[in-house]
């Protein structure tokens, strides 16, 4: 039995719905580090010593909110829209490092250094 344009089509994610993906990936991972704890922990983890004033974080909080609101830069994850769609995948990866790499400049504007240590 061999494939038709209609199955062909069942198999490929289309465009609409990577882009849809990756937003609720990212929108996941940013309402993860809004939780306190969890941003604390995740921060202390990369950026070694921390030490952050509570107006701080809840600026990194309400920045991270801004962003999750905001739409998804599509040259920015052109990549992995691409990557996904040439894959048999139909969503994109959830450990990416375009998702953190897109916050980083947050964390490194609250955490005060310039590296940001990988783990």
């Amino acid at each position: 039995m061999g494939t038709t344009p209609q199955t062909d089509k069942l198999k490929v994610a289309s465009t609409e719905q990577i882009i849809g993906s990756i937003r609720n990936i990212r929108d996941r991972k940013i309402e993860e580090l809004m939780k306190e704890t969890f941003l604390l922990d995740f921060l202390e983890c990369h950026f070694k010593p921390l030490t952050m004033s509570q107006i701080k974080v809840s600026f990194l909080k309400k920045e991270l909110a801004e962003l999750k609101n905001s739409s998804l830069d599509l040259s920015y994850y052109s990549s992995l829209i691409i990557q996904t769609k040439e894959s048999d995948n139909r969503t994109p990866p959830e450990n990416h490092p375009l998702f953190l790499q897109e916050l980083q400049p947050l964390f490194q504007k609250y955490a005060g250094q310039s590296a940001f240590l990988s783990t």
